[in-house]
């Protein structure tokens, strides 16, 4: 299957007796692998959000994205989760609501007036009403060029096209095994806690844990957070209504890696201690800066060898990292092989 793809670029150079920066935009094709739904099977769906109290409309408009059933889902395919793309999607900071599943027309219509760029990451290559539109590339009208954005346009394309799937012609996007998120709400509501399923690596996998506040879980702990999110709200029954109408269904049991949801686990738990002591632990955050499991795992300890009198003294719940580690030794003895980080997207 093809998509054309607008981008734009910069090129450096002199055209004439004129020299100074220029804007192109080329429409670009690629192509994306075109699977059937038995191919790619439901893996993990849940309830897109219809009521946002709590949350900030800004980081999460997303969760209210969802298909005309009123769902969102993953599919398993090649060994990773793809997340089904609506057209809410297209739009960045779109209001929540229900919208048509999105196809290859519909992703390509949104491109053209600037939407959908987000989806792929590729915010930087939606061209402007000054990018000159080029049907070929336009370094042939240069005699000088002292510098190129257009291959490494190009090279950005290539690598985000890797992301997209097509299933039954409806476009679907690679994404982090869905993960139950606990973070905290917004400071003029009566929830200290929201809870809410989110597939997005940077949240789920990566070093988003001061800004947003977030812990991460398995789908097999949303009852237990819960319970966490209830009793933190000013309004209780709503929130109970409202948390037992957005619990996942895992659908495919194998889709569920737990070697992920070993680091997951471990990640939260020295997050958990950064929160609860920050500032003063200064260079924890730099477990969160190494890529393999066994170099945080031996960061992880060699840091708490360190510092564990002083943090014991000081009345500080070392306990958390003790458990971190522990998680880490026991994942180890039962599943038999060495732990891998999950894959960014």
């Amino acid at each position: 299957m093809h998509i054309r793809v607008p981008i734009g670029y910069t090129i450096r150079g002199t055209i004439g007796r004129t020299t100074r920066t220029w804007k192109f935009q080329e429409r670009v094709t690629i192509e994306v692998p075109d699977v059937t739904a038995e191919e790619a099977p439901v893996a993990v769906s849940w309830a897109a959000h219809t009521d946002m109290h709590g949350y900030d409309p800004l980081k999460h408009a997303f969760l209210g994205h969802g298909g005309e059933d009123g769902r969102q889902f993953t599919r398993w395919y090649d060994g990773r989760h793809w997340l089904r793309l609506t057209e809410g999607h297209t739009e960045q900071f779109g209001k929540p609501g229900r919208s048509p599943e999105l196809t290859v027309a519909g992703f390509e219509s949104a491109l053209l007036i600037g939407g959908g760029y987000n989806i792929l990451g590729l915010n930087a290559l939606s061209p402007g009403r000054d990018h000159r539109k080029a049907q070929v590339d336009p370094t042939h009208r240069f005699s000088t060029v002292d510098r190129s954005g257009r291959n490494l346009a190009l090279a950005q394309l290539e690598a985000a096209t890797s992301k997209l799937l097509s299933v039954d012609g409806l476009l679907h996007v690679a994404c982090a095994q869905p993960a139950i998120c606990l973070a905290k709400g917004k400071d003029d509501s009566l929830e200290g806690y929201v809870l809410h399923v989110d597939t997005r690596s940077n949240i789920v996998d990566g070093k988003e844990y001061i800004v947003d506040k977030v812990l991460v879980f398995g789908p097999d702990e949303w009852e237990e957070m819960s319970h966490t999110a209830i009793r933190a709200s000013g309004d209780r029954a709503r929130a109970t209504a409202r948390l037992a109408a957005l619990e996942p269904t895992v659908h495919l049991p194998e889709s569920i890696d737990p070697g992920i949801l070993t680091v997951r686990t471990a990640d939260t738990l020295v997050k958990r201690f950064f929160l609860e002591t920050y500032p003063r632990v200064v260079g924890l955050h730099k477990y969160f800066d190494h890529t393999d499991s066994v170099a945080r795992e031996e960061f992880l300890r060699g840091f708490l060898a360190e510092h564990r009198n002083e943090w014991e003294l000081a009345g500080l719940p070392v306990q958390l990292l003790d458990l971190a580690d522990e998680t880490f030794a026991d994942a180890r003895v039962d599943l038999g092989a060495e732990l891998t980080l999950p894959k960014p997207f």
